[in-house]
C-alpha cells in the first residue's frame, strides 16, 4: 500500500519548491516583549490598524493586536496583498480574521507560496469555498510544505480512497487529514483493523461517520479493539467498527458512566453487555438523554424497560424531532378512539416521518389539527398515488430492519427515494 503510494507521488509533485517563510522571531512571542520606540510604534502600527479595519473589514480588536506586531516584523505591503490574495480567492472577512488570530505569521508569507497552495488544492478538485474553510479552520495546513507535507497528503489518501472526490469528503469532514503523519497513524490503524478481519466497507463506515477514530494513536487503537473483544463484540460483525469507536471516543470512566446508567435502569450485567454488542453507538449517548427517553417512553404507558433492552437503537433516536411529536400524535389519536394499538417501538423508532405520517397523520388530519404541524411531509398530490417497496437498511450500529420505502408518483413518473 505504502509503496504504490510512493511511486504515485512522483507524478503529483510540482517542481516548484515553495514554502511559507516564517519569521526568525515567533510573532506571539514577540507581542510580549518588543520594546520600540513610542514615535515609530504608534505612527507604523496605526498605519497598519488602518489598513485591516477599513481594507480588510477587520475588528479593531484583531487589528490591534496584529498591527503591533506586523509594524515591528513585517511588511505593510506584503500584509495587505496576502490578505488581497486570500479576498480574491473568496475568504470571507470572518475567515480572513481567524486565520490571522490564530496563526498571525500568514502576514509575512510569501504571496507566491500562499496561491501555490491553493492552486494544488484548486487543481485537486476542492471548490474555493472549501479552501477557504479549510485554510480557516486552525489547522496547521496554511503553513505546512507544499512538496513535502499537502501533495504527499493527497497521493496517499488517493491511493487509500481510490478517487479525488472521496478524498475531498474525507478532508471535509476531518481536516487533520491533511496535516496528521499518515504513514504513523493512520496506515498503521487501517492495517491492523484489516487484520482483525474488518472488511474494507467497515473501514469505510470510520472514514464517512467517526475520522477522527482513525487518527487515534495506534496503541490507543489496539486497546480498543481489544476491549470491544474483551466484550464479546465478534469481529466479523458489522458492529465491530461501532463497537471500537465507541470504546475509542471515550475515556475507560465515561464508558463505564453509560454502562452504570443502564445498570440502575434494572438492566442487569449480561443484558448490558448484549446491548452493547447490538447496538455500541447507543452508549454515546449522554446519561441525561438516556433517563429522559426512558421517562418518556415508560410514561406512556405502552412500552416498558424490556422493550428498551431489546431493542437499544431507541436511545440514539431525537427526543425533539422523533418521540415527542409522534407519541403526541399517538395519545391523541387513542385519546378520541381512532386506534387501539400502538405501533411498535422499532416502528416509531425507525420509521421516516414520510412513512409515519401516510399510517397515522394523514388519514386523521382533521381530528389531529395542530399536531399535523409537527410533521413536514408532503402530502400527496390528487390523482397519484404510492407504491411502497421495503428496503434493507442498516443502522449506525449494525442492526438491520426493514424501513425505507421508495414513492412513486406515477402522475408524474418521478421517482424519489423517501428513506
Amino acid at each position: 500500500m505504502i509503496l504504490l503510494v510512493r511511486k504515485n507521488l512522483g507524478g503529483l509533485i510540482s517542481r516548484q519548491d515553495s514554502s511559507i517563510c516564517k519569521c526568525h522571531v515567533s510573532l506571539p512571542l514577540f507581542l510580549r516583549n518588543f520594546s520600540a520606540s513610542p514615535e515609530r510604534e504608534v505612527v507604523t502600527a496605526a498605519a497598519v490598524h488602518d489598513v485591516l479595519v477599513k481594507k480588510h473589514d477587520f475588528s479593531p480588536e484583531i487589528a490591534s493586536a496584529v498591527s503591533s506586531a506586523l509594524s515591528r516584523s513585517g511588511s505593510l505591503e506584503n500584509a495587505d496583498s496576502i490578505l488581497a490574495l486570500l479576498e480574491e480567492n473568496r475568504f470571507s472577512s470572518s475567515q480572513l480574521q481567524r486565520i490571522v488570530r490564530i496563526y498571525p505569521e500568514i502576514l509575512t508569507a510569501r504571496a507566491d507560496a500562499v496561491r501555490h497552495k491553493i492552486k494544488i488544492l484548486t487543481d485537486f478538485g476542492f471548490s474555493a469555498e472549501e479552501i477557504a474553510k479549510i485554510m480557516s479552520s486552525g489547522n496547521a495546513i496554511l503553513h505546512s510544505h507544499a512538496e513535502r507535507k499537502i501533495i504527499p497528503q493527497l497521493a496517499t489518501l488517493k491511493g487509500m480512497l481510490g478517487s479525488n472526490d472521496e478524498v475531498i469528503g474525507l478532508v471535509k469532514r476531518s481536516v487533520w487529514y491533511m496535516t496528521v503523519d499518515l504513514e504513523r497513524i493512520f496506515l498503521p490503524n487501517v492495517d491492523f483493523l484489516r487484520s482483525c478481519g474488518v472488511t474494507t466497507e467497515g473501514i469505510r463506515v470510520l472514514l464517512h461517520s467517526y475520522p477522527r477514530c482513525l487518527l487515534l494513536k495506534p496503541d490507543l487503537m489496539r486497546k480498543a479493539v481489544e476491549k470491544a473483544k474483551e466484550m464479546g463484540v465478534d469481529q466479523r460483525s458489522k458492529t465491530f467498527v461501532y463497537a471500537v469507536r465507541a470504546i475509542a471516543s471515550r475515556s475507560k470512566q465515561s464508558l463505564e458512566l453509560k454502562m452504570q446508567g443502564f445498570r440502575d435502569m434494572g438492566v442487569s450485567e449480561s443484558e448490558v453487555l448484549a446491548m452493547f454488542r447490538k447496538a455500541p453507538t447507543a452508549f454515546c449517548i449522554s446519561l441525561e438523554k438516556m433517563k429522559v427517553i426512558k421517562s418518556l417512553l415508560l410514561a406512556t404507558g405502552r412500552y416498558e424497560v424490556c422493550d428498551l433492552i431489546s431493542d437499544p437503537s431507541t436511545f440514539m433516536c431525537s427526543v425533539e424531532k422523533r418521540y415527542k411529536p409522534r407519541l403526541q400524535a399517538l395519545e391523541m389519536l387513542e385519546r378520541k378512539g381512532l386506534i387501539e394499538k400502538w405501533p411498535a417501538l422499532s416502528s416509531i423508532c425507525r420509521w421516516t416521518d414520510e412513512r409515519f405520517v401516510e399510517k397515522f397523520v394523514r388519514p386523521y388530519s382533521d381530528e389531529l389539527g395542530e399536531v399535523c404541524g409537527a410533521f413536514k411531509a408532503e402530502p400527496v398530490k390528487p390523482g397519484s398515488f404510492v407504491i411502497e417497496l421495503s428496503l434493507e437498511v442498516y443502522l449506525p450500529d449494525g442492526s438491520r430492519f426493514l424501513s425505507g420505502f421508495i414513492q412513486i408518483n406515477l402522475v408524474k413518473c418521478v421517482m424519489q427515494s423517501i428513506a
